[in-house]
């Protein structure tokens, strides 16, 4: 009898004690309360179309959060795209028109990177800086130029959606990587 109930005392000490561990997360911040619009800094690349992805990733990631609201009022999270990195994935020896021999890249990897951070109101200073990420779309390579376009270019917007959602995901305090290898 004994036995039994320092077995339940011990088992209701492990239960009730473990519930109110103190876990907090390490790297994100605590969630935002207010609701946010998303736009867009003054682009630093010449890919507006990226820049379009990257807003439309952040705004369906604050959408399934619920903290999203239209239009470009405060408190609003803001978007800026610093770059585009590419690096071939692999080269193969191809001819070209007169029969020489060219190289042509079988694949590669496309790489955008971005920061985000919080504006909580005209001239005050940003909240929850994202410090700068990078997301990366692997494709092949297609022989025909036009083809090859637009798979770039789709690769471009494919990483841009991502990288605007995890810029979203850092801002909500959800634990997102930085960097992607390249």
């Amino acid at each position: 009898m004994k036995r039994n109930l320092a077995r339940a005392w011990l088992c209701a000490l492990v239960f009730f004690g473990g519930a109110s561990c103190g876990y907090r997360p390490a790297y994100g911040e605590r969630r935002p309360q207010e609701r946010l619009t998303v736009v867009a800094a003054p682009p630093k690349i010449p890919r507006p179309s990226a820049v379009q992805a990257a807003v439309a990733g952040a705004r369906a990631r604050l959408s399934r959060a619920g903290v999203l609201t239209s239009g470009t009022a405060y408190p609003r999270l803001v978007i800026e795209l610093v770059r585009i990195d590419e690096k071939s994935s692999g080269i193969q020896a191809t001819r070209d028109a007169t029969g020489a021999r060219a190289p042509l890249a079988r694949g590669s990897h496309i790489a955008v990177v971005g920061r985000a951070w919080v504006e909580p109101g005209a001239g005050r200073a940003p909240l929850r800086d994202t410090g700068d990420m990078r997301r990366i779309e692997r494709r092949g390579a297609a022989a025909d130029p036009v083809a090859e376009a637009v798979l770039h270019d789709d690769a471009i917007r494919a990483a841009a959606r991502r990288l605007g959602s995890s810029l979203a995901g850092r801002v909500l305090g959800e634990v997102e990587p930085s960097v992607e290898p390249l």
